[in-house]
């Protein structure tokens, strides 16, 4: 189904409760990347960092990315409202070919211990301190528009 052909089968009310749900995603994948931020992963070492990092990055990601995927039940944000930056583009790359389908050409296989394997891996799957900075204003950027959306508009008639 094309994107006109979706957007003819919501009501205003499914729109609005996408774009709730949506400001609601967005924050959580800001309040993932500012976490990493406050906890300043970049300047730990050790194995909790790494989980840590992993862990925040990966939330963040799906939860920026989480309503410009198809849904079932409620209809995509990018049905009407277009994001046009990179950041945007690699953060939703990322989620698709990265963390959620793990698309094999970007990881790297690791001979870690002969008694447990290979290890795959893979440092796309970490944000580094600028994307997580710059997704923190990206997203808040895009809810700050989501809302504006949601906003009664002073041109209804009383």
């Amino acid at each position: 189904m094309n994107k006109a052909a979706r957007q003819e089968t919501y009501t205003e009310h499914d729109k609005k409760i996408a774009i709730q749900k949506a400001i609601f995603d967005i924050m959580d994948g800001v309040t993932f990347a500012q976490i990493l931020i406050n906890r300043n992963v970049w300047e730990i070492s050790g194995t909790d960092k790494s989980h840590d990092w992993r862990a925040y990055s990966i939330a963040a990601v799906i939860s920026y990315s989480r309503p410009f995927k198809r849904s079932y039940g409620l209809p995509e944000i990018s049905d009407f409202l277009t994001i046009d930056d990179d950041l945007h583009q690699k953060m939703i790359r990322r989620r698709d070919a990265i963390i959620a389908h793990g698309d094999v050409q970007y990881f790297s296989i690791h001979q870690h211990d002969p008694r447990s394997g290979l290890t795959l891996s893979s440092n796309l799957m970490y944000l580094s301190e600028k994307e997580a900075s710059d997704l923190v204003r990206l997203g808040l950027s895009v809810v700050s528009i989501l809302q504006n959306l949601l906003a009664p508009s002073n041109d209804t008639a009383e």
